[in-house]
């Protein structure tokens, strides 16, 4: 699980740069389908094996979210000259003071 999300993150976070589109559905499908592949040879089928590529897919479908989410922070803020530490800085003061 954690290599699959390791994989495509990196890879949605290249097309997020490059093109400016999230392919979260695209990657979480084709997660959904490695990982049942991977868990009928496994040997787990049935409603636990449903259960675990869904547990699976939802993890790897917030980790694209999150760093679809990064990219595009950091891609806006090199369009207009922020460092990624003065963007860190910006966002951890915005989070203090919505309390």
């Amino acid at each position: 699980m954690i290599v699959i999300a390791f994989l495509f993150t990196s890879v949605a976070a290249r097309a997020i740069a490059v093109v400016g589109t999230n392919p979260i559905s695209g990657m979480t499908l084709m997660t959904l389908i490695l990982t049942s592949i991977f868990l009928v040879k496994a040997g787990l089928s049935g409603k636990s094996g449903m259960l675990a590529a869904l547990l699976i897919g939802g993890v790897v479908c917030t980790a694209l979210s999150m760093a679809g989410g990064l990219i595009t922070d950091l891609k806006v803020g090199y369009w207009i000259g922020a460092t990624p530490a003065i963007q860190e800085r910006s966002s951890s003061s915005g989070r203090s003071s919505r309390r």
